[in-house]
């Protein structure tokens, strides 16, 4: 059972020794980390702004694309129809 337990001793100087590299990474490591993570959501933020603008964009041109076939599609039935009517003299 002791093989599962650690000494007293061993149990100070891993304390001691997680204490300094927490220490450590808090004064160095942890400001580093959390201004990438702010950078990087700063990074998708913008993005999905651009995607949203390129959403509105599409939909705005798919509309536009719509009036023109509607548009055609009326010119195509009033070509027909004069055709039909220059046939029929």
């Amino acid at each position: 059972m002791s093989l599962l337990l650690p000494d007293s001793g061993l149990l100070f100087w891993m304390f001691l020794s997680f204490g300094i590299v927490f220490v450590i990474l808090a004064k160095y490591g942890f400001p580093v980390i959390i201004k990438m993570v702010e950078g990087r959501k700063t990074y998708i933020d913008q993005s999905l702004e651009v995607a949203r603008e390129a959403n509105a964009q599409l939909s705005k041109l798919k509309q536009e694309g719509d009036a023109l076939v509607a548009a055609a599609n009326k010119e195509q039935g009033r070509i027909l129809r004069e055709a039909m009517e220059e046939r029929d003299k």
